[in-house]
Parts: C-alpha cells; sequence; structure tokens
C-alpha cells in the first residue's frame, strides 16, 4: 500500500495543464512479484488511472508459465535506456518487491548509471542517494 499512495501523489502532482502540453516527466515502477494474477493487486488501478504517468513494468517469478519468470533486476537492465532517460528528464523510479531483491536493485541501478551515464562507481551511489533523498527513487520490500 505505500507504493500505492506515492504512485497517487505522482498523479496528483502532475498538473492538467501539463498534461496536456504533453510536458509530464516520466515515473517508473518495476513491480516484483510471484504471480501476477494473484499478487499484483491494484492492476487495474495502475494500468488505468495511473497509466498516463506512471509505466509500470511487471516481473513475475513464478507465473504459470516459467517461459514468462523475470526477475525486477533483469527488468531493470532490459529498460536501462527508459531509467536513465526518465532519471535524467526529472521523472521517478520506483521498485517494489520481496526485500531480497532490494539489495540487488540497487546494485542493478549502479551498474546501469556507469555503464549508461559513464559514472564512477561512487558517483552512481551517490546519484542514488540523492534520488532516494529527493523522493524520486524508492524500494518498497515486503515479505
Amino acid at each position: 500500500a505505500p507504493m500505492r499512495a506515492i504512485l497517487q501523489r505522482c498523479l496528483a502532482t502532475t498538473t492538467t495543464t501539463t498534461r496536456r502540453m504533453q510536458q509530464k516527466k516520466k515515473h517508473l515502477l518495476f513491480f516484483g512479484c510471484r504471480d501476477p494474477a494473484h499478487d499484483f493487486l491494484y492492476a487495474d488501478e495502475w494500468r488505468t488511472s495511473l497509466a498516463e504517468v506512471v509505466e509500470v513494468v511487471v516481473a513475475p517469478s513464478r507465473p504459470p508459465n516459467p517461459k514468462d519468470r523475470a526477475y525486477v533486476t533483469t527488468k531493470l537492465r532490459e529498460h536501462r535506456a527508459e531509467v536513465v532517460a526518465a532519471i535524467e528528464d526529472g521523472g521517478s523510479l520506483f521498485v517494489a518487491g520481496n526485500v531480497r531483491m532490494a539489495t540487488d536493485v540497487r546494485t542493478a541501478l549502479s551498474e546501469i548509471f556507469v555503464q549508461e551515464r559513464g559514472l564512477a562507481p561512487k558517483q552512481a551511489n551517490a546519484t542514488l542517494a540523492s534520488l532516494e533523498r529527493d523522493g524520486r527513487f524508492a524500494v518498497e520490500a515486503y515479505g
């Protein structure tokens, strides 16, 4: 539920004028779960009312079809260009999933910043810390 509130705030702070002018900042949510059919509780809301301001990327670790298995870190790497673009354009990055993935997410994001933005590892970690302080990066880890 905390991630739901964060995403609703993104919608509320994106004004109608900003939406009309198509100058909205991109917000990304990477949502890790076992099976979206059972665990993606706010799927309808996130894919409808929030869709214009938040892109949701689902990473199911135990879907009915094993070929659809994915992990949050894998999805972050697959969407690396979008992640970097969102951050550079003033958008936000949110991650929700099992507590065991939280450290791996930070490592993956640091690697993305090193590879895609040419930052040194310390700079990449400082960027993550700054984004977190500014409310533009958050991890909701549960389990």
